[in-house]
């Protein structure tokens, strides 16, 4: 191939999106890689003959220069959000300035305003690969036009699905726990979603008592977002280790809707969705069943009851819209990066 092309990594969802799939592809020896510190540890830099680990904060003048200097013809990408970083948003529009073909994967149901600047979609790439049809419609409901989407459904996810793995019952009385943080954008503090303030820890007080009232032998871990805001009050309980060991050492997860808890939900686990009013988070993002869900303390508190009863993962039967979206996910993201390199 005679164009320089260009992968960038950002957006850690996006990078996890695109893990495995990358190892299967034929890369070729002219592409660059750059990858954000927040997903550094995601991207298998064999897999490319040049690999950068790049700064944070890069501006739309530095792509310009970076883009023109290594003659980029195609550039494959993450799409972060707007928030604290605008490298992803910044490359993304000097793309455009420059009419280089930009192939971008949003990895959720959510976060299509990062595409947008005001009511011009300016950071929006050529082609956008969205996991289903649902997400599609979102994308065209902000002026996407149809043609220049894709469906990829989403790899990570069908990996999970099919590597499921369901404990019928619970032989003992000890449970590992971990309650999955997330951060406030919705005001941008990046605070907790759990917090209302940095002094403020109710909430998260009140929900690690109840665990410990309803299930006293249990071990409890609280497991922070990488664009959080550090929660130093439970310092001691923060789990640092990878998203897989943190999968494989507990059976029940616990936090708002987010693909974490979805991938936790299709691997087997015991998964309780906090659907609070009060929690600054937008509702119904994920259009499918994951499990069960509680809108305030006294459903949780039920929902640990009817754990601690039944000793039993009733979560084993997912929504069957959710398994066809995500059928054959790798190899039509496979399909789709190898068309777009060798255009």
């Amino acid at each position: 191939m005679s164009h320089e092309i260009l992968f960038y990594f950002q957006d850690p969802g996006g990078s996890n999106f695109f893990g495995d799939v990358l190892g299967n592809i034929n890369i070729p020896s002219n592409a660059r890689a750059m990858v954000h510190p927040l997903s550094h540890h995601l991207i298998d830099k064999n897999i490319f003959s040049n690999f950068e680990l790049c700064n944070q904060n890069l501006s739309k003048e530095y792509w310009l220069k970076y883009l023109g200097l290594n003659k980029i013809k195609r550039v494959i990408s993450t799409l972060s959000s707007k928030y604290k970083d605008l490298s992803n948003c910044n490359l993304i529009e000097a793309c455009n300035e420059l009419d280089i073909e930009t192939l971008g994967f949003l990895d959720h149901w959510k976060g299509f305003e990062r595409l947008t600047s005001g009511n011009s979609l300016t950071y929006c790439p050529s082609l956008l690969g969205v996991i289903d049809d649902v997400a599609s419609e979102r994308a065209q409901s902000l002026g996407v036009d149809k043609q220049n989407i894709r469906t990829v459904g989403h790899p990570q996810l069908e990996k999970r699905l099919k590597t499921a793995s369901f404990e019928k019952s619970f032989t003992h009385n000890n449970f590992n726990i971990c309650l999955l943080s997330q951060p406030n954008t919705m005001d941008k503090s990046f605070l907790s979603i759990y917090k209302k303030r940095e002094d403020d820890n109710e909430l998260l007080d009140s929900i690690k008592n109840i665990i410990f009232r309803e299930l006293p032998n249990s071990e409890f871990v609280l497991r922070q977002h990488p664009k959080e805001n550090a929660i130093s009050e439970y310092s001691r309980q923060i789990d640092i280790s990878s998203w897989e060991d943190c999968l494989k050492k507990n059976q029940i997860f616990i936090g708002v809707s987010s693909i974490t808890m979805l991938e936790a939900y299709l691997s087997g686990k015991i998964v309780i969705e906090l659907a609070f009013k009060e929690l600054p988070v937008r509702k119904n993002e994920i259009p499918y069943n994951t499990g069960c869900k509680v809108t305030n303390l006294k459903q949780f508190t039920d929902a640990l009851k009817k754990i601690k009863q039944n000793r039993a993962n009733s979560n084993n039967r997912y929504d069957e819209d959710l398994e066809c979206a995500l059928e054959m996910s790798a190899e039509r993201l496979q399909a789709l990066v190898l068309d777009f390199m060798s255009k």
